[in-house]
């Protein structure tokens, strides 16, 4: 019920923040609901890349069972691979698209915790710190371009892998009662695809905004040492969905 209550809230905060593009601006007059609202952000991705890895366990484990079946004779199985033997190819399909889920959706968490980091240690607002790098980018290009390019990277692809969860899930209702957590997952994957894109939008406007020299000159920060960062952090989800991946291959041979 917690989750469910956080999922609802969250939903709310869509709304009565309204468009992005209408609300935020360089000169922030609600900080603090700004940054909350960012934390939010964090908080439904982190949830989604939970739920994705739970349901991606559940789903494994059912194909395991599927193909433990298999292996008894007919007259032996009878019904008990009903609903799941002949949706064997969508249970993989929806496998694999519950962990990239999660493997987009943790990659957009480090662009939320990056920009609001990189707020906080620049005594910006994330959407002013969002408006500075979209401004270097354009006009000093190197990491920064690197860093706006590969932020929006990792929101258009979450916006994909959760509308690719969608596609998944539909195709197997005859297990939506079967799977604890499909429906939530499903609620949590459209937010995170809102997420998504909200910020696409809010860089979309900082490529359009002229920061004012007080800004630039403010701008005390190291954008090398945050790029290396998320290198090191994309290394590391690289790594763990790689294993996940192994492992799964390795079960279902």
């Amino acid at each position: 019920m917690k989750l469910q209550n956080k999922i609802v809230a969250i939903f709310f905060s869509f709304a009565l923040w309204g468009s992005a593009e209408a609300q935020w601006s360089v000169n922030c007059t609600n900080c603090g609901n700004e940054v909350t609202q960012y934390m939010n952000y964090g908080e439904l991705l982190s949830q989604t890349v939970q739920s994705a890895q739970q349901l991606a366990t559940q789903v494994s484990q059912y194909m395991t069972m599927v193909q433990n079946l298999q292996q008894l004779p007919a007259q032996v199985i009878g019904g008990v691979l009903s609903p799941f033997g002949d949706q064997a190819g969508d249970l993989l399909k929806l496998y694999n698209a519950a962990t990239s889920l999660s493997f987009s959706a943790s990659q957009a968490q480090n662009v939320v915790n990056g920009t609001l980091q990189g707020g906080v240690s620049m005594n910006l607002t994330p959407t002013q710190y969002a408006q500075y790098i979209a401004q270097q980018a354009q006009n000093r290009g190197g990491v920064f371009a690197k860093m706006f390019n590969d932020n929006n990277q990792k929101l258009q692809d979450l916006q994909k892998t959760s509308a690719a969860f969608k596609t998944a899930s539909d195709n197997v209702p005859n297990l939506q009662g079967n799977l604890d957590g499909l429906a939530q997952l499903n609620t949590l994957a459209a937010a995170s695809g809102n997420v998504a894109t909200d910020m696409l939008a809010v860089n979309r406007q900082a490529l359009s905004i002229k920061l004012d020299e007080k800004t630039n000159e403010a701008a005390g920060i190291n954008i090398a040492e945050q790029v290396k960062q998320q290198r090191i952090d994309d290394m590391n989800a690289n790594l763990d969905a790689l294993g996940t991946g192994l492992k799964a291959n390795k079960t279902w041979r």
